[in-house]
């Protein structure tokens, strides 16, 4: 199922450094051509008529949204300006608690909608989820996230 992850990310590994110089050496222009490319690959199935997305991903598979989420990476340590931009702290924060916000929207989300459907308009469903979901990643990022990285980090010494 994740066959495509694993095999891009053993080559990003790999061939890090080459993927570097290679995407450094290229002109300006092309950065943003392949940024384009990355988040067009992505989003490939949104390009497609419903019925023809069963058939394509049946064949394909997760493959262009794989090769969209490298090209994204690589640019994204290859560029100067864009590796600058996701310095920013508010972008470090969202990344710290983003394997706790994935856990979390979902059970958030049917909570809320379950509670208060019909009471509260979709939007200000969505804003709550949003809300609280980033409440309670942070929480979890502080209380469980934190202190297993730290604990690993005494057992590999």
């Amino acid at each position: 199922m994740f066959v495509y992850q694993f095999f891009a990310g053993a080559i990003l590994a790999r061939h890090y450094r080459m993927l570097l110089t290679v995407v450094s050496s290229l002109r300006p222009s092309l950065h943003w051509s392949l940024l384009g490319l990355g988040f067009a690959l992505i989003q490939y199935d949104a390009f497609f008529p419903s019925e023809a997305q069963e058939a394509i991903i049946r064949v394909l598979g997760q493959l262009p949204t794989t090769l969209g989420v490298v090209i994204l990476l690589v640019m994204a340590c290859a560029n100067t300006r864009l590796r600058k931009i996701l310095q920013y702290p508010s972008l470090q924060f969202i990344g710290k608690i983003s394997y706790s916000f994935y856990l979390v929207h979902a059970i958030v989300l049917l909570s809320l909608a379950h509670q208060f459907h019909g009471l509260l308009s979709y939007w200000a469903i969505s804003l709550a989820t949003v809300v609280l979901s980033v409440v309670i990643a942070w929480v979890l990022f502080l209380a469980v996230e934190k202190p297993t990285m730290a604990l690993s980090r005494r057992l590999a010494k």
